[in-house]
């Protein structure tokens, strides 16, 4: 086999054994010929689960016109590139896919000003944070449970150790058994916290990668890769509503519960001195953390619909 069809089969990840021990080979030869590759594949990469690469380059094969019997070593990340962008186009226009073509797959973007849950085909569950989009195919593949993301979210995810669930974002991917886990990601950035079972986070331009487990978190950043313990306290307190403040301003109090609770909190105390608090709230109804406030911080409230605002 060509080496070009391997490398698209490794990239595409539908690659064996010897796919990958020969791309590695070549990788370790040619490693800027293969970033190239790599950073044209994964820029133009589809939504989608996996496709026949064999079929694929049967119909691209044709179309791709290489000097024979020898391609040298510099001319060939060009024709790869070429090769991988031409495949690309024809599992665009084909459909060439294992399970579910990506014009299927369920789209959702959390609209509210509160978290958003969304049960997956295997029960798996993501809560998206405001503004966060999660796609998923109607039914995942025998193989693998493959979705992408973007935004913030926690995920709380069914075990299937013989189905391993992955999460693609632009920069990074994460893949899992069976764990609960948050992310937060972003043009900039990718960050992962791990509360329960073990995740690896790659990055996908690179393919490095890092174990997390329960305590942990990661970060990809200007193509580096980084773990390291989970320090902030209330990381998860937007999906779980459980708070702890220790000698906090008012104002940053409240701004962190609206993240649990939506555009509830407010406060008219710009003159006034700031009050910190020691508090921890066990997402509790609105008003009895209100209550709370008024009695250490000597303030009164008023609701108006959904509103609560505290002043002197």
């Amino acid at each position: 086999m060509d080496i070009e069809q391997r490398i698209i089969r490794v990239l595409s990840g539908t690659g064996n054994a010897a796919d990958e021990q020969a791309v590695a080979d070549f990788r370790k030869e040619n490693p800027e010929e293969y970033a190239l590759i790599a950073k044209v594949w994964f820029e133009a990469q589809p939504q989608f689960q996996s496709f026949d690469s064999k079929e694929a380059w049967e119909k691209v094969q044709p179309q791709v016109v290489r000097p024979r019997p020898v391609i040298k070593r510099w001319a060939l990340a060009s024709a790869v590139v070429g090769i991988a962008a031409t495949v690309l186009f024809v599992i665009l226009i084909t459909g060439l896919f294992d399970q579910n073509p990506p014009g299927n797959w369920i789209t959702v973007t959390n609209e509210d000003a509160v978290q958003q849950q969304v049960v997956l085909p295997d029960e798996s569950e993501v809560f998206l944070a405001p503004g966060a989009t999660v796609s998923y195919p109607p039914t995942f593949s025998e193989a693998q449970r493959n979705i992408q993301f973007e935004g913030k979210g926690y995920f709380d995810i069914e075990k299937r150790p013989e189905q391993p669930f992955v999460v693609r974002m632009l920069n990074a991917e994460v893949k899992v058994l069976g764990t609960s886990f948050q992310i937060e990601d972003n043009e900039r950035q990718t960050h992962i916290a791990v509360t329960s079972g073990k995740v690896q986070l790659s990055q996908r331009l690179t393919e490095e990668f890092v174990y997390l487990e329960k305590g942990e978190s990661g970060r990809i950043q200007n193509e580096e890769i980084a773990k390291f313990m989970t320090r902030q306290k209330n990381f998860d307190a937007w999906h779980t509503g459980y708070f702890s403040f220790n000698q906090a301003p008012l104002d940053s109090i409240l701004l962190a519960l609206n993240t649990y609770y939506g555009p509830v909190f407010q406060s008219d105390l710009s003159s006034s001195k700031p009050c910190r608090l020691n508090i921890q709230t066990q997402a509790q109804k609105p008003e009895e953390i209100a209550e709370i406030i008024q009695l250490i911080c000597g303030l009164s409230f008023s609701r108006d619909n959904r509103t609560i605002t505290f002043r002197k």
